[in-house]
């Protein structure tokens, strides 16, 4: 894909308050069930939004710690904004992954390897393409804190000033994690039930354990 590849940290409100306040002070208690953690997600997103305004940068893909891509992901992502390009079609953002989106109402722009339409309420943000004019109009209309990023730039994508197409089905998950930083070995963890078959967390464990190449922490160390 010939990307240049940058590690964002993101933002801890757990560890300065002050940051809830500057986003909006009065987030938490208008939305109790909020955590800081979702702020910490909102913040982080806006954050880089930020960062590819502040560098001109013309197109980003961005991805959460957390994301488990399908078998092929990189020539399918290739190919979709081989397409993009070729046809010259102008876009704000492109869902690579999704939780869920409702049924989409248009014809699909792209039809192979995958299929490309016009997003229909997406939920989740853990992979998406962001084009420089995305990421300033994202700013402008995200300033301060009322809900959930996925759910609080809702009413930007529906809107005609912005341009948002969504990967059907998604080729990018949520992977199977669980704490801040352990890797669940149970594929099934957080997805309702449905083993990842052809994502590659799943398709490492199954390497990993055919292969027997893996470590067992002693009971006492």
């Amino acid at each position: 894909m010939n990307l240049d590849v940058d590690i964002f940290d993101a933002v801890n409100p757990y560890a300065d308050m002050n940051l809830v306040k500057k986003v909006n002070s009065t987030g938490l208690s208008q939305n109790g069930g909020i955590s800081l953690g979702t702020i910490g997600c909102w913040m982080s997103h806006r954050s880089v939004w930020e960062k590819i305004v502040a560098e001109n940068i013309g197109k980003a893909l961005i991805l959460e710690d957390d994301v488990d891509f399908i078998d092929g992901f990189r020539d399918k992502v290739s190919s979709v904004m081989s397409q993009l390009k070729s046809k010259n079609q102008y876009w704000d953002m492109l869902y690579i992954g999704h939780c869920y989106q409702e049924k989409p109402t248009q014809p699909p722009i792209i039809s192979s390897p995958v299929v490309v339409q016009k997003s229909s309420n997406p939920k989740c943000m853990h992979a998406y393409g962001v084009s420089l004019s995305g990421a300033k109009k994202l700013l402008e209309n995200v300033v301060k804190f009322e809900y959930p990023i996925d759910l609080q730039i809702l009413g930007l994508l529906n809107s005609k000033k912005f341009v948002s197409y969504s990967i059907n089905p998604e080729i990018a998950k949520q992977g199977a994690f669980t704490g801040d930083t352990s890797v669940n070995i149970d594929p099934v963890a957080h997805q309702g039930g449905q083993t990842l078959d052809g994502y590659s967390v799943k398709s490492c464990l199954d390497y990993v354990k055919s292969n027997k190449s893996y470590f067992i922490s002693p009971k006492k160390i």
